[in-house]
């Protein structure tokens, strides 16, 4: 099955180096390059991850996690938050608001990959737990 990664990202050398690659991993991913429709497009493509700029026009990246959490149809959609800044205190802010995880640019392509099957996995371990716990 074809995992959908959204991708809220505003620079274009960015998006179209992670489109090339995601292409290769056979995701079917989608872009977004501001903050003021994501949660809208997360709820239509309901996505399996989802990398978010914390600096963006529009609204910030902040502001963006706290609606995805806040809705019931987004809250469990890992959240990578991906950063310019290498700042412990921001990163640790950012996970107390839900994300999944932290990451500093200019990142490797292969340890985003790595990260992504990662919650990719874990999500489709939850997925399995709660059916089967609604089945009992």
């Amino acid at each position: 099955m074809t995992q959908k990664i959204l991708v809220v990202e505003d620079e274009p050398h960015i998006t179209e180096i992670l489109d090339y690659r995601f292409k290769k991993e056979s995701f079917n991913a989608s872009f977004i390059g501001d903050g003021t429709h994501v949660l809208d497009e997360t709820l239509k493509l309901l996505p399996s991850v989802i990398l978010l700029d914390s600096l963006l026009p529009g609204k910030n990246g902040r502001a963006i996690l706290l609606e995805l959490k806040a809705h019931p149809d987004s809250k469990d959609i890992p959240v990578l938050v991906c950063s310019g800044r290498s700042d412990a205190t921001e990163a640790a802010s950012f996970i107390a608001l839900g994300a999944s995880d932290y990451i500093t640019k200019p990142y490797d392509l292969d340890d985003l990959i790595a990260k992504i099957y990662q919650y990719i996995d874990q999500t489709a371990q939850n997925t399995i737990s709660q059916n089967l716990n609604t089945a009992d």
